[in-house]
């Protein structure tokens, strides 16, 4: 057997992905042999993506091995002590953990990139991460593998005589743009070159890391975006010597390395300073919204327009009772610089006031823990005057398993709309409402947020570590805009609507089921009952969420084009009826839907649904020359009829079994938070 001695270092995560610790001990470097003959790959990276599902951890006990290629590199310091491999034939990523006590070295020079290896899995410690499997030698309490360490390293790890260079190695190189990232989860965790890319206008001329601007993990994270406004943060860490002494650049290009998720936020890790390759000219880009259109959830509001939301989000969120604040916060309570603000709220309310010099550190504010609060909201909002100088306001708002999506104000001088950041935490900018109320309203679209009553729900963080910034900010009103309220929320006087009332509507589902063209209560039924193209992935059983606890069908997402969601096929369909109807409950911030009723010569006719509005209770369409996705969905959290008028196409529908009778379709590039209940003829 043809040998190749390599001595190892050790390396190591902090957490559990890139970042870490070093340690004072040293010890004996092992040596390494290539093997090939002696080795036999009975076990894959790919399948034990089967094994260890999303939060999925525990020992692995058969005496299996798996090949990989090796992508990162340490040789830029940004992946201290972590290496990623890729499964040979999927690509599928495997992250693992060592333990390097001897900083002098680095893997790059014992595994290069395109190094095959062989891990033996027999006595080691697995976990799903967002994605990325994680593996190391044992676990702390919460099942994160440990760092493999000394001559478990030999032991674990061993090196092929084969290695993918040049050419070959190519194909574990991913050409793709952060549309692509973005619509495709299978490129977490690989290689990738990010085509079309610069860093965003508040990143420019900005060191890639700087030890006063980190994160929770000790990064530095820098903002890019393509032509659309699609964004991926760069992480760098304190180890990583290609960058530290760098600022970024206003070129655009291209960029390398290994693309992560965290919560939900793409996170990218470049090797090293070759792997940015910005050198063409800056372009325009989407910088979050366009002010003129009326449809962007961007575009600053109308500050006279400004009134508080609809219902209390949780006990005492008004401040008016301020015992009743105080006793919904986790054991920390209030911490400086916030404190009571007694008549100095919207329309003289009691608020809350966040006033004098930013602490020494990022920190928390409050936390609301333990409380009851509404269901189906896609909007909580608050009300904020005053300033900040140099550091802003960042909110986490909670799932059930503790994990967040963040929000951040940012440089904030009028009402907006915020879309959540997705775990990561940012501070940077200046607030300045010229002494008016604005209002600051989060996107809950496509955010579990917990709703048990048990943990974190949110939590209000200021910007730190900067003894010249200051904060001189009242906010108050702390309230859902929508959604169904636990018993005993409190409503705005001045709506006539009562949220109290959770308001399905009038809704009538026929008990005769020979009428129903897609019945969702039945959902096997249903799927059983579709085209061969089946139904997109954002359109689920959602059970119980139906009129009167039947079962409904959610659409959550953002379609990436003008997309069939599904296609019901006829089945004893009755003769002569003159409507087709569904009711429909939720929101879709910039598209409406379109619906096809099928002909009995293959053709359709097609029925737009021209968007709905709160208030509306029934709406009728009429057949259109083609299908459009014009308008917008806000049921105000009540169910609306929708129906189909075939009189306008004389009754005619496709009644042969088997053949296409009705199709449910969704605008491109539109936030959509639907339920619809069962189609049935009229």
């Amino acid at each position: 057997m043809k040998k190749l001695q390599k001595s190892i270092l050790y390396l190591a995560f902090a957490g559990l992905i890139f970042a870490g610790c070093a340690k004072n001990d040293d010890f004996s470097v092992p040596s390494v042999e290539c093997v090939d003959t002696d080795l036999n790959a009975n076990q894959s990276i790919t399948k034990l993506h089967e094994l260890y599902p999303e939060k999925q951890a525990g020992a692995y006990e058969g005496d299996d091995t798996v090949v990989g290629v090796v992508v990162s590199s340490d040789k830029g310091g940004n992946f201290y002590q972590g290496m990623v491999i890729v499964d040979e034939e999927t690509q599928k990523p495997l992250t693992i953990s060592l333990d390097v006590t001897s900083g002098t070295r680095k893997y790059y020079s014992e595994y290069p990139v395109g190094s095959r290896v062989y891990i033996k899995l027999k006595g080691t410690n697995l976990q799903n991460y967002f994605g990325t499997i994680s593996l190391g030698k044992g676990a702390d309490s919460k099942g994160r593998p440990n760092r493999i360490v000394g001559a478990d390293i030999a032991k674990i790890i061993k090196l092929s005589c084969k290695s993918y260079v040049g050419e070959a190695f190519e194909k574990y190189n991913n050409q793709v743009s952060l549309t692509d990232i973005k619509g495709d989860e299978s490129l977490i965790g690989k290689l990738v070159t990010i085509n079309g890319i610069q860093f965003a206008d508040d990143a420019l001329n900005k060191p890639y890391y700087d030890k006063d601007d980190v994160d929770g993990g000790k990064q530095t994270l820098r903002k890019m975006v393509d032509k659309d406004g699609n964004e991926v943060f760069i992480r760098t860490g304190q180890y990583s010597n290609d960058f530290n002494t760098l600022t970024t650049t206003d070129k655009s290009g291209s960029v390398t390395g290994i693309i992560t998720k965290y919560q939900s936020t793409l996170q990218f890790y470049p090797r090293t300073i070759e792997d940015i390759k910005l050198t063409e000219a800056r372009f325009e880009y989407n910088g979050g919204g366009d002010p003129t259109d009326p449809t962007d959830p961007t575009e600053p509001t109308d500050p006279t327009d400004v009134k508080p939301g609809k219902f209390e989000a949780f006990p005492g969120s008004d401040f008016n009772n301020w015992d009743l604040f105080l006793g919904s916060l986790n054991n920390f309570g209030l911490t400086e610089p916030a404190h009571q603000a007694k008549g100095l709220g919207f329309d003289g309310s009691d608020a809350l006031a966040i006033q004098g010099p930013a602490p020494e550190k990022n920190g928390y504010i409050f936390t609301v823990e333990n409380v009851k609060v509404a269901t189906d909201a896609t909007k909580l909002s608050f009300l904020m005057k005053g300033t900040s100088v140099k550091k802003s306001l960042s909110i986490n708002v909670y799932d059930a398993q503790g994990g967040f999506k963040a929000y951040n104000l940012e440089e904030l001088s009028t009402s907006k709309v915020l879309s959540h950041n997705e775990g990561s935490n940012l501070y940077n900018g200046n607030i300045d409402t010229k002494g008016e109320w604005i209002k600051v309203t989060l996107d809950l679209i496509g955010v579990d947020y917990n709703k048990t009553g048990s943990g974190n729900f949110i939590a209000f963080k200021v910007g730190g570590k900067d003894a010249t910034a200051t904060f001189d900010l009242v906010i108050d009103a702390i309230r859902f805009e929508d959604g169904t309220p636990v018993d005993g929320g409190t409503t705005d006087p001045t709506d006539p609507t009562d949220p109290t009332d959770p308001g399905t509507g009038d809704v009538s589902l026929p008990a005769d089921k020979s009428v129903y063209i897609s019945d969702f209560s039945d959902w096997s039924a249903f799927i059983g009952n579709l085209s061969s193209h089946g139904i997109k992935a954002y359109a689920t059983e959602a059970a119980g969420q139906g009129p009167n606890g039947t079962t409904a069908m959610s659409i959550t997402g953002v379609a990436s084009g003008n997309d069939y969601v599904f296609t019901s096929l006829a089945k004893d369909a009755p003769a002569g009826k003159t409507k087709i109807s569904f009711y429909v409950k939720g929101t879709s911030d910039s598209k409406s839907l379109s619906l096809n009723v099928y002909k009995k010569d293959g053709k359709y006719n097609a029925f737009n649904l021209p968007g709905i509005n709160v208030g509306e209770t029934e709406v009728i369409v009429q057949r259109a020359s083609n299908n459009q996705y014009n308008g917008t969905i806000d049921t105000g959290g009540k169910w609306v009829k929708v129906i189909l008028d075939l009189s306008s196409v004389k009754n005619e529908y496709q009644e042969v079994n088997g053949e296409s009778l009705f199709s449910l379709k969704v605008g491109k590039e539109s936030n959509m938070n639907l339920l619809i209940s069962s189609v049935f003829f009229e």
